[in-house]
C-alpha cells in the first residue's frame, strides 16, 4: 500500500514540476530575449517591435520597410535582412499577437483583422508612411489586404513565396486533411508545452544533446521526427545567435494556441483574399525553385504592375536561402519609391 502511495505521489509530482519549470523558464526567457526590441501597447495587446529608431522616422529614409512574417514566424525570422538594411531605411518588424514576445488575444487571425492591427501598431509606434511591405508566406495575405485598404500609404510590396489562395481550402479541398492534421498537432503541442516537454524537446534538438533529441523522437513517433526535421531545416538557416530566442518562442503553450487559430482560419483567410482586386502598386514576387511559377494572369490578379523574380537555389524560405536576392528586390523598390515621390 505504501509503495502504491509513493507511486501515486510521484505520478502527481512530475507533471506539477513540469508546469512550474515551464512557467519559470517562460518568465526568464521574456526578460532575457525581449531586450533587443520594445513593447508597444495597442488596445488590449502588447506587441513586440524591432526597429532602427526609437519611434520617430527620419525623413531622409523615405519609405519605412515593414516586415510581415509567415503563419507561425516572428520578427526573428527577418533579423539578418533587417540588419543588412539598417543603413538604407527605417526598418520595422514585429511579432503578431500570441507569437514571439507579443501578448494579447490573437483572434481573429484573418488578413483583414491583422492588417488593421498592423496599421494601428505602426501609428502607435511612430512608424510613418509611406510603407514598403515585405512579406513571407501567409504574411503576403496580410500585406495585400493592407495595401488594398490603404493604398495611399504603401509604395509597393515584396512578396517572398507568398501563400496562394488557390492552394488552400476551400478552393483546394485536398489540402483540408493537411490543415486538420496541423490543428491536431498544434493541440498536442500545446498540452506538451504546458508541462515543459516541448521546451525539453526543442532545447535538446537545437541547443543540446543530439542523443537526447533522438530518444525524444522515438518516444514522440513520426510527429516529433517531422517537427525536428523542420526545425533543423528552417531554424538552422537563421543566425545562430537567435536560436535560443526561437526555441523559447516555440516552447510556449500560447504559440501552439495561436498557431491553431491561424490554421482554423485558413478558409476564411482565403475567402477574404479572393475578394481583393488587383493592386495599382508595384509588386515583386520571389518564387523559389520548389514552387510552380506564377502565370501572367496570376501576376495580373496581384497588381497591374507585378513582376516575378525566380530564386533558383531556394526552398520556401527564400530570405534565408538567398538573402541577397531579397535585399536586391527591396533596394530596387526603395529606389523606385524615392524617384516616384514628389520633392
Amino acid at each position: 500500500m505504501r509503495k502504491l502511495w509513493w507511486l501515486m505521489a510521484a505520478g502527481a509530482a512530475i507533471p506539477a514540476a513540469g508546469v512550474i519549470y515551464q512557467k519559470l523558464t517562460e518568465q526568464a526567457d521574456r526578460r532575457h530575449y525581449s531586450k533587443a526590441g520594445r513593447v508597444v501597447r495597442v488596445g488590449s495587446k502588447s506587441l513586440y517591435v524591432q526597429d532602427v529608431t526609437s519611434g520617430q522616422q527620419d525623413a531622409a529614409f523615405g519609405a519605412t520597410i515593414v516586415f510581415e512574417s509567415g503563419i507561425g514566424a516572428t520578427s526573428q525570422n527577418w533579423s539578418s535582412i533587417q540588419r543588412a538594411l539598417s543603413g538604407d531605411a527605417h526598418t520595422f518588424s514585429y511579432d503578431r499577437a500570441g507569437l514571439g514576445w507579443s501578448t494579447g488575444p490573437a483572434c481573429p487571425t484573418t488578413p483583414r483583422s491583422l492588417a488593421g492591427q498592423l496599421r494601428a501598431l505602426l501609428a502607435a509606434a511612430g512608424a510613418l508612411p509611406p510603407y514598403l511591405l515585405v512579406a513571407h508566406s501567409f504574411g503576403g495575405l496580410v500585406a495585400r489586404q493592407f495595401a488594398a485598404e490603404w493604398p495611399g500609404e504603401v509604395t509597393g510590396l515584396v512578396l517572398v513565396d507568398p501563400m496562394r489562395a488557390e492552394d488552400w481550402p476551400p478552393l483546394n479541398p485536398a489540402q483540408a486533411a493537411f490543415v486538420t492534421r496541423g490543428i491536431r498537432l498544434a493541440r498536442a503541442g500545446r498540452i506538451a508545452a504546458r508541462f515543459g516537454l516541448t521546451r525539453l524537446f526543442m532545447r535538446s534538438t537545437l541547443l543540446g544533446s543530439a542523443r537526447l533529441a533522438r530518444v525524444l523522437c522515438r518516444i514522440g513517433g513520426e510527429p516529433a521526427q517531422n517537427l525536428m526535421d523542420r526545425m533543423l531545416c528552417e531554424v538552422g538557416k537563421m543566425p545562430r545567435e537567435v536560436w535560443p530566442s526561437v526555441v523559447a518562442n516555440w516552447s510556449r503553450p500560447e504559440f501552439f494556441r495561436t498557431l491553431e487559430s491561424y490554421l482554423t482560419s485558413v478558409p476564411q483567410a482565403v475567402e477574404e483574399t479572393l475578394r481583393l482586386g488587383p493592386l495599382g502598386l508595384p509588386v515583386v514576387v520571389l518564387t523559389p525553385a520548389t514552387a510552380t511559377p506564377l502565370r501572367g494572369s496570376q501576376l495580373r490578379d496581384l497588381s497591374s504592375d507585378a513582376r516575378q523574380v525566380f530564386a533558383d537555389h531556394s526552398a520556401h524560405w527564400v530570405h534565408l536561402d538567398e538573402p541577397e536576392l531579397v535585399l536586391n528586390a527591396i533596394r530596387e523598390m526603395l529606389s523606385l519609391a524615392a524617384t516616384s515621390q514628389p520633392a
